[in-house]
């Protein structure tokens, strides 16, 4: 899906793949079982795993990104910020971590990391949250 100038709100899908790009509007998708590849260049990213695909790649430029996932989710992590916070709530074990001058960034494994997750933002908060899914 693609937009220029408005959100983009998916539910209950079950792709393989979504791809998904808007230049100025928020994506939001709820109950993502696929790959995900979201770009925003002005607004918010907001997706809800119901599962852990092999990948999720989301880059913005101005705005959060907010991920929620199992409570039982194993991933890679690969977290940047520029100027804005990176938290991940799921145990994770750090190969690289670092607040201030500049840059807040995060990266480790998530139990087994058998997932790729890459978040980037320039100017925005960056969220890793469990959801209620089992």
């Amino acid at each position: 899906a693609k937009s220029v100038s408005s959100d983009i709100t998916l539910e209950n899908h079950d792709y393989k793949e979504l791809a998904l790009t808007t230049v100025s509007g928020n994506i939001e998708a709820d109950a993502v079982t696929g790959d995900v590849d979201a770009h925003s260049t002005s607004g918010e990213v907001a997706l809800t795993f119901t599962n852990m695909p092999g990948r999720i790649a989301v880059k913005t430029v101005s705005g959060a990104i907010r991920l929620e996932m199992p409570p039982n989710t194993e991933f890679t992590l690969d977290a940047h910020s520029i100027s804005g916070d990176v938290a991940c709530d799921f145990p994770i074990t750090l190969t690289n971590s670092r607040t201030g001058g500049g840059e807040h960034s995060l990266a480790g494994t998530v139990g087994s990391g058998k997932g790729n997750v890459t978040a980037r933002t320039v100017s925005g908060d960056i969220g890793i949250t469990r959801n209620g899914g089992s």
